[in-house]
Parts: structure tokens; sequence; C-alpha cells
């Protein structure tokens, strides 16, 4: 005997739990899928396990900062923005913080508060959940869902089916892969997955031997073609090249562009982001007058770590070059190297270094009003797997549970 139910959610991430509290709240026979033996994704590690969940950005740089595909989520967030998120925490008794005056985070600094508060109401209220299951196929008629296929067989009747199995992402963590091969097997269109939040991968030794090295703030600019931008953060060293806020929030873009046009991209930083190419033509010639006996890597371990000041003389080939001795036709250059010092990527990022993945099901085949498929009636999608990725900092959290929310609450326009 088939059983049946209105909704059943695939996946138990953030948009899936927001799915599947909405969808029962609106009183509808609801059972949530979750391949992992516990319910919640990535969202227990997310933030090394305190969960920055939002941020205290005007709603208008929120969308911003996901690119010029962020006004995709203007609906879900009229429906579930920041103030609906708090207030419903606040109503499952999760007080929240702010750090640094933009994160939020769960008072106890504990992820699980965040998954307790969607999750334990929406059993309260019906739903259903099954642990260590796994969704194989979709069961298609005439563009409309009409239930799944568990592995193994079992076929599952429902009426609307929402896919939140996240992406490709850390998936030693247990995030859902087949997730992209049910978008698949509904005919829509994937940009391919690439890794987003994720360490630069660059081939410079000069800069893997500062692993262990870290800045507390960095600029990295990014030009490809008509693309430019640029992220400021943190920088930490690593053997494999750069982490940190700033190198984190701008891989997304440099892996696509890696990946498609290598030959346009264009990556530098800026060490000392305050500093101008112009306070840097001043600064060396101050030192070449007030300190002309000092080597110049000892002179700029006034705004660099000695560490670091010494990989950039030497590539800028003055490692063991005096004040004095710095020529007028070389001081530019090196004031350019400075403001701009270039990188080079070597290879994307293995996924599972990755916090996040890029690409998945197409915008364009997506209703940003309801969240379903404009292909497939009564299938709908949420979080990770759609193609809009944020910088770090709780915009891909809150956007997982915004989506996630409107995809439970809409109607399937099939009924």
């Amino acid at each position: 005997m088939i059983k049946n139910y209105h909704t059943i959610i695939c996946g138990s991430g953030p948009a899936g739990l927001a799915a599947a509290f909405s969808s029962v709240h609106a009183g509808r026979r609801t059972l949530l899928v979750e391949k992992a033996p516990f319910p919640g994704g990535k969202l227990p590690v997310s933030g090394s396990g305190k969960c920055n969940f939002s941020n205290t950005l005007p709603e208008e740089l929120f969308m911003a900062s996901f690119g010029r595909n962020g006004r995709f989520m203007t609906e879900a967030l009229r429906l579930f923005g920041r103030e609906q998120l708090l207030e419903h925490l606040s109503r499952r008794k999760v007080p929240q913080i702010i750090v640094d005056d933009l994160y939020y985070f769960p008072a106890s600094l504990k992820a699980s508060d965040i998954r307790d508060a969607f999750l334990t109401p929406a059993l309260e209220q019906g739903l259903i959940l099954k642990t260590g299951t796994e969704i194989a196929h979709l069961d298609l008629e005439n563009g409309r869902i009409r239930g799944v296929v568990l592995t193994g067989g079992t076929r599952l009747a429902c009426e609307k089916f929402i896919l939140c199995s996240g992406g490709t992402a850390m998936l030693p963590r247990g995030t859902a892969a087949n997730g992209l091969a049910l978008v698949r097997e509904a005919g829509h269109k994937i940009t391919p997955p690439l890794p987003a939040m994720a360490p630069l991968f660059l081939a410079q030794e000069g800069l893997k031997q500062l692993a262990g090295l870290s800045l507390p703030e960095a600029v990295i600019s990014l030009v490809c073609g008509n693309i430019s931008l640029q992220s400021r953060g943190t920088l930490l060293f690593t053997h494999d090249g750069l982490s940190g806020m700033a190198a984190l929030n701008c891989s997304d873009t440099a892996y696509r562009c890696f990946e498609n046009k290598p030959e346009k991209l264009k990556i530098t930083v800026n060490f000392a982001p305050d500093m101008t190419f112009s306070d840097y033509c001043a600064f060396l010639e101050q030192i070449r007058k007030q300190e002309p006996e000092k080597l110049l890597k000892t002179a700029l371990s006034a705004l660099f770590p000695r560490a670091l000041a010494a990989e950039l003389c030497a590539a800028g080939g003055l490692t063991e070059t005096k004040a004095k001795e710095l020529k007028n036709n070389q001081k530019e250059p090196f004031a350019k190297l400075l403001s701009a010092f270039p990188l080079v990527l070597e290879k994307l990022s293995p996924m599972e270094k990755a916090m996040a993945m890029s690409g998945g099901v197409s915008l364009k085949e997506t209703d940003p009003c309801t969240m379903q498929s404009r292909l497939v009636k009564g299938l709908f999608f949420a979080g990770e797997i759609l193609d809009l990725t944020g910088p770090c900092g709780g915009f891909n959290i809150q956007f997982a549970l915004s989506s996630g929310y409107l995809a439970g609450f809409s109607p399937n326009t099939a009924e």
C-alpha cells in the first residue's frame, strides 16, 4: 500500500526545517526525509557549531550581497525575513546576540538551538520525520509530481515535493549529493557546481611558506571581464594559499571565472588595505630619506609582519636592498606591487573544503514568489540547491530559512 502525504521534503538543513515548520503550520500532512542518521544537515557545524544565522544589514544591502540575482529572494524575505525569524526564535525561547554590530548568533552559541526552534514545534504539530532514508527517484506524470521512490523501491505519494538537499560542499558531513540528480531527473538546467566560501588555492610557493600567519584585515580585488569585486576581511595564510573572510567571500566568483574564463581573471591583494598606491610611494620616499641604511624588508615590518615583508621584497627583487639603494625607477613599480599584489590560482578548492556550493538549479526555472518549479507542478526548491550564494556572515542560512519557509507555505498550483 502506497503511503500518501500532502508534502514530502527532502533534506533537513535550515531550508528543510523551515519548510517543514511552515508546511505543518498550514495544516498539511508532511513528511521530512533525511539521508543522514540525524536531522539538521550542515547546520550543527555552521560557524564551528555556533551558527551565525543572520545579520543586521538592511534588506536591500542584504540582497545586493548575493550579486545581480539577489532580488530573487524578495518574496522570501518579505514573508520570513530577519524580523520574522527573530520573532520566531523569541517565541521558541531562543535568545539572540549580535557580534561586531553585524552578526546574529543564538545566545547559547549552539547551532542546535536554531535547529530545535523549527524541528520541535513541527514535530509537535504532526510532522513525520524519517532519518537514514534516501529518495532515489521522482514519480512524475504529465509534468506533475505524483510522489517519490525511496532507495529500495518503496513508493510514497504526495501532491507537493520540496527539494532542500543542499549542495555538494562539505560532503563528508553528509550533505545529500543525490539532490542534483533529482533536479536533472525533473528536466531542470543546473549551473555546474563549484566551491564557494572556500580557501583560495594558489600557485605561489612564497605565500604558501607563510602558512599560519594571519592579518586582521586585507582587501582582495578581482576583475574578470565585466565582473569586478572587492572582498575585505581577515586573511589567513595556509599551506595551500589563502583563507579567512577576505578569501572566502570572493572564492565563488574567483573559481567560477577560473573555470570559465581563466585568461580574463585578475586577482590582487592589498595586505594593508588602508594604504593606497600614493601612500606606499610616500612611505618608500620617507624611509629612503629618514632610514637610508635600513633594509627595505626591515622597514616594511612597520606595515606587515616580518615574514610577509620579506616575501614582498623578494617578489619585487629587493630582498637585500637598503632604503637608500631603492632607485627612482623602482619606487613606483614596488609601490604598485604592495598595493595590488598579484595572486595566481593553481586549481579549484576541493568541495569538502568549501562551506557552500555555488551553482545549482537555474533561477530562471524557479518562481521566486513561491519557490515552485516553472517546469514541474508540485516541485519546489529552497536553500543551497538553488543557484544563489552569498558571502560569509549569516547570509546563506537566512536565505535557506526564508526560501524554505516560503516553499513550505506556498500552495501547490496543481491543487
